[in-house]
Parts: C-alpha cells; sequence; structure tokens
C-alpha cells in the first residue's frame, strides 16, 4: 500500500508539473500561421530600379547646354530625400540606376533648365525600369519646392523660377557653378546618394553567419551613408561611405570591408581615411584595396 501511495503521488505531482507547463507555455497550432514565417516571404528591403530621363529641344537654349536632373522620394523635394543628380541633353538622357527602400511608392523627377527654370514629373514605381520624358511643363499643382525662392514666390512670380545668374564655370565641365557640387573640380559635378544624401541605411551582422549561432544580429551594427560623385558625363569617378560603428556586440575581434561587385581591384586608384592598425585580418595593397582578391575590396577598419 505503501508503494502504490507513493507512485500516485509522484503521479499527481506529474500532472500538476504538466499543467503548470500547459498553462505558462501554451502548445501552439502547428497549423496557425502566428509566429512562422512562411517559406516563401520575401526578405528584401531594397529594390533597384533603372531611371531613363529625357529632355526635348528648348528654343531659347541651346541643346548642348546641360539640363540638370534630380530626382528625389519625397513631394518636399529636400536634401533628406535627393536621391541622385546628373546631367541631360536632347540627345543625351540621364541613365542611371538607384537603389530604393521597397516601401517607396513614388519618386519625383526635377529637370532644371540653363536659366533656372524647373519642371517637376511624378512616377509611381511600378516596374524596375522608369522612362521620363521632359517637355515644356509647369509642376503639378501641390508640390512643395523648397529649393524655390520664397521672395520671388512673395513678389508674385512663378514658384519654378529662380533669379537667372550669368553662366560661369570655373573648372569647364559644362555644368554652371550655381548647381556643380565641386566647380574647382572638373571630375566632379554631380552626386548620387545612398538612402540618400541627408539620411542613414544601417547593417547588422550576426557573427557565426551562415550558422545562426544566438541570431541577435547584433554582432556588429554599422550605420552607413554612401555618396557617388559623377563628372559631367554621370561617369562614376570617386564613391564616398561615410559609416558609424553602432554596436559590437560580441567579444571577438571584428573588421569591416566593403566589396564594389563588378569593379576590379585594378580600377581604383587611391583610397583614403580609414582606420586600419597592422595587417590582420587584411593585407592592403599600395591602392588602398585588400590583396589576394580579384574585385575591389575596401577595408574600413581591421579590430
Amino acid at each position: 500500500m505503501k508503494k502504490i501511495f507513493q507512485v500516485k503521488i509522484l503521479v499527481t505531482i506529474l500532472f500538476f508539473t504538466l499543467l503548470g507547463c500547459v498553462k505558462f507555455h501554451p502548445v501552439v497550432n502547428p497549423e496557425s500561421p502566428i509566429g512562422q514565417i512562411p517559406k516563401d516571404f520575401d526578405w528584401k528591403t531594397i529594390k533597384e530600379v533603372t531611371c531613363k530621363v529625357s529632355v526635348s529641344t528648348n528654343s531659347e537654349f541651346s541643346d548642348n547646354l546641360i539640363r540638370v536632373i534630380k530626382i528625389y522620394k519625397s513631394p518636399k523635394l529636400d536634401n533628406s530625400s535627393l536621391i541622385a543628380t546628373g546631367s541631360a541633353k536632347p540627345a543625351s538622357p540621364y541613365n542611371v540606376k538607384i537603389s530604393l527602400a521597397t516601401s517607396v511608392p513614388v519618386l519625383y523627377f526635377q529637370e532644371i533648365l540653363p536659366d533656372g527654370t524647373k519642371n517637376i514629373i511624378e512616377k509611381e514605381v511600378v516596374a524596375t525600369t522608369l522612362n521620363v520624358e521632359f517637355s515644356n511643363t509647369m509642376p503639378p499643382a501641390g508640390l512643395e519646392d523648397s529649393e524655390a525662392s520664397q521672395t520671388s514666390a512673395n513678389a508674385g512670380e512663378p514658384l519654378n523660377v529662380v533669379a537667372f545668374t550669368a553662366f560661369t564655370d570655373n573648372d569647364g565641365d559644362g555644368v554652371s557653378e550655381w548647381q556643380d557640387i565641386d566647380d574647382s573640380d572638373p571630375t566632379v559635378a554631380f552626386a548620387s546618394y545612398f538612402p540618400s544624401a541627408g539620411t542613414w541605411g544601417t547593417y547588422t551582422f550576426e557573427d557565426l553567419w551562415p550558422v545562426k549561432g544566438d541570431y541577435d544580429v547584433n554582432d556588429l551594427v554599422i550605420g552607413f551613408n554612401i555618396t557617388y560623385l559623377t563628372n559631367s558625363s554621370n561617369m562614376v569617378t570617386q564613391m564616398k561611405i561615410d559609416y558609424s560603428l553602432r554596436a559590437a556586440g560580441c567579444s571577438y575581434q571584428l573588421g569591416a570591408a566593403v566589396q564594389l561587385d563588378l569593379v576590379s581591384a585594378s580600377s581604383i586608384q587611391s583610397v583614403s581615411g580609414r582606420s586600419l592598425v597592422g595587417s590582420s585580418p587584411f593585407s592592403v595593397a599600395s591602392n588602398g584595396t585588400e590583396n589576394g582578391v580579384s574585385q575591389a575590396v575596401i577595408p574600413l577598419f581591421n579590430n
């Protein structure tokens, strides 16, 4: 009887223990999608869009004069939403591939004529290629142009017109000094940005990848802003990477580098502004790229 009583007590304890587990850790219905990531879930947060921007002939200007093109992701047309700038002529469209957050539904294209006149076209991002054609049109009603002179607006002048100044081009690249990013350098006239001129993105890493590890994705967290500087022909001549180390959530020695896909290491002329102490894990060539690899790998820091 004593053994039977002990067994009953043990069974009772197990029963209440199991009830406790069910009470505080309920079993999830395996058929429920809650808390489960579908196998076909799209993890992409970035989309690439190729833009072709064409401009028309204008009887007031020579076809050889550059029309400045600016691309924004907000109707405010401010610095924080500026994605790209470049040049176009009637015979030479502005072609650029830009990276966007998948949540951006609309782009705003601005044409600035040689006299400062500005035209706007709004385009939905419904495809990976966008064709934009400018004619002598006025901006759509309701769009705010933060670059327009409020003084002129108060005087009754249209918002898309700025005061015209004499054409001055100090570096001889065909871009006027008031639109040229660096009018003392003929290799730099325009810029494209990622995520945009006034915003930063974030990269996060798991140090044991491809193994999940603890999967907290905080072992290296880097904020970044990337600028592609181009000449008056829209060719990239320089790349600027601004980064901020925000977290290092592990005990390993961590280094970071950027690989430029489809760019050979020999195509890089020079690299400056890194924080490298010693030669591990990166061995750096005289032009600033990592030794021993064919593609251009740019070390940022090694510890």
